[in-house]
């Protein structure tokens, strides 16, 4: 049993004697006869026929007829009079577009509601019938709706004419698709002060609109071990009803869980892979928390195709390269080199084979890594692993190359990167190529993510002449940005201060979006919002001198 209110101020006395109950009247409710009397109920006895009567009267106003809805289930000579102006059988009217109750089935059942009128005047059994138009523009007599559909609409139109202050509701859920459970509930509780609801549905016991669950238990007698072969019958006049207890369910964890148990074993199985989803998302979550504090460089994949954000690094060398005929080799400084991945992807392409004539000078800060990279490539005579950029020999290097890690060294290690690439840069005039995600796929710990109009925009700053492409991959942008230096000398102080006056800009977006930030309802907004935690938590070490 459940308890749903919404009580006004008592204006009048309750108007409490609305019971429910939809068996066949709901089945013929909505083809209205027109020719027919009404039988005669109790005054104090809802009359689904007259509210029915009353509803069709409404309609017909709504053309410019005059209708008194008083009389009009009473009187059948007016009723086929008033309706006389509408064609027979094959035509559709829209019922009146600002009557609340035809605002509510329509929302609740998602489709608009007509009505025609329909019979033959020879027999006498003239009728109006809803019908229901989907978006298709397919139309459903009323004979031919679903049970839920005629069970909400009945359960609306009475309550619009009865106007109770207290229901009383057996079964509620009889015939009705969970959703259109809840969109009964919303009616209730927005037309009826005080409602009790019996039922055997989890989906009304655990139902946020519900106030109140009692659960009734009763004393029922267990089955006889060996019963008897045969018995004389007896009628009786009465019998004792069983005892019943009434517990609130909130108070009871075992009424809970028989609550629960009230789920087919099929609703049961959602609710476990349900369960099963957050969980992994709970996972999903942490590990992004973990690899955050520990990141760690990818290798290349195992695939024997390369992969989408190379391929345009790819591209830019080989039109670079083509370019450069006059010597046979061509050298790019990779900073932050990682384990090599960029080398070993773009010698999956055939350009960039054992026959190519890039020569890598990789450099990787964390030596765990460098050791790892050197182990790998102590072979190779296309590539060298440095222990440092000092080691570098000034003017050597025809391309700075920075993959994804621009976002994970602060400012004044990038301005200081960049000065430096100036160093080794042949001619002094660094030419870089910088890839990108934005924004990044994970949270990492110190970490500033580079929009490519806002890194673009620093670049021009520092006099680089830039272009650069797009490309969308796993939900992020994927962005390369082709620059050529193109000012007389790069210098550590303007450098640094244009990247600071750029995190600035950052940081404030990031507590924008943040502040703006209502919630989260899935594992992409979380993910999104700790990139904005750590973003405003990255540039704040910086300044702090917690991130050198």
């Amino acid at each position: 049993m459940i308890f749903a209110s919404n009580l006004p101020e008592a204006t009048r006395s309750p108007n409490c004697s609305c019971s429910w109950g939809t068996g066949n009247t709901k089945d013929k409710a909505g083809v209205v006869p027109l020719e027919r009397r009404l039988p005669k109920k109790p005054n104090d006895l809802p009359n689904f026929e007259s509210s029915f009567q009353r509803f069709i009267a409404r309609q017909v106003q709504s053309y410019g007829i005059a209708v008194d809805k008083d009389f009009w289930p009473d009187d059948t000579k007016k009723r086929v009079e008033a309706t006389g102006t509408f064609e027979l059988e094959h035509k559709l009217y829209i019922t009146s577009r600002h009557d609340e109750t035809v605002k509510r089935i329509e929302t609740a059942l998602g489709a608009t509601l007509y009505f025609r009128r329909t019979g033959s005047k020879s027999n006498s059994s003239l009728h109006v019938e809803l019908v229901f138009v989907f978006g298709n523009q397919n139309a459903i007599p009323y004979t031919r709706w679903s049970d839920g559909q005629k069970a909400f609409c009945y359960l609306a139109i009475l309550l619009d004419d009865f106007d109770p202050d207290i229901l009383l509701v057996d079964e509620l859920e009889n015939h009705l698709h969970p959703a259109y459970m809840t969109s009964a509930l919303e009616l209730i509780r927005s037309k009826v002060a005080q409602s009790i609801i019996s039922t055997h549905h989890p989906h009304m016991i655990f139902s946020e609109l519900v106030d109140k669950v009692i659960y009734v238990d009763t004393d029922r007698n267990n089955p006889v071990t060996n019963p008897e072969t045969t018995l004389d019958y007896k009628k009786l006049l009465s019998q004792t009803a069983p005892r019943r207890r009434f517990v609130s369910i909130e108070n009871d964890f075992g009424k809970v869980a028989a609550s629960y148990k009230l789920f087919h074993h099929h609703d049961r199985q959602l609710l476990k892979q349900a369960a099963l989803v957050a969980r992994d998302a709970e996972l999903m979550f942490y590990e992004a928390l973990c690899a955050a504090f520990s990141p760690t460089p990818l290798p290349a994949a195992s695939g024997s195709f390369i992969d989408t954000q190379t391929k345009q690094l790819a591209d830019l060398l080989s039109s670079i390269a083509q370019k450069h005929t006059d010597h046979p080799e061509f050298s790019v400084l990779d900073f932050g080199a990682g384990v090599g991945r960029i080398p070993d992807e773009l010698g999956k392409d055939a350009r960039f084979r054992a026959s190519s004539g890039i020569h890598w000078i990789c450099w990787e800060p964390d030596e765990t890594h460098r050791k790892m990279l050197q182990s790998k490539t102590s072979g190779s005579s296309k590539v060298t692993v440095v222990e440092n950029l000092d080691s570098i020999v000034r003017g050597s290097v025809d391309l700075c190359l920075m993959a994804n890690v621009i976002h994970e060294i602060s400012a004044k290690q990038f301005a200081g990167a960049l000065c430096q690439m100036a160093d080794k840069s042949v001619g002094g005039k660094p030419r870089l190529a910088i890839l990108e995600l934005y924004p990044l796929i994970r949270p990492e710990k110190f970490a500033v993510p580079y929009a490519p109009t806002d890194l673009v925009d620093l670049l021009h700053t520092l006099e680089f002449e830039c272009t650069y492409q797009l490309l969308q991959v796993h939900g992020v942008v994927a962005y390369i940005v082709n620059a050529r230096y193109s000012g007389l000398s790069l210098e550590l102080g303007k450098t640094l201060g244009a990247i600071e006056r750029l995190w600035l800009q950052v940081r404030a977006r990031a507590i924008k979006t943040y502040r703006a930030r209502l919630g989260v309802a899935n594992f992409t907004e979380y993910v999104a919002m700790l990139q904005d935690l750590t973003t405003i938590a990255s540039i704040a070490a910086y300044e702090l001198g917690d991130w050198p």
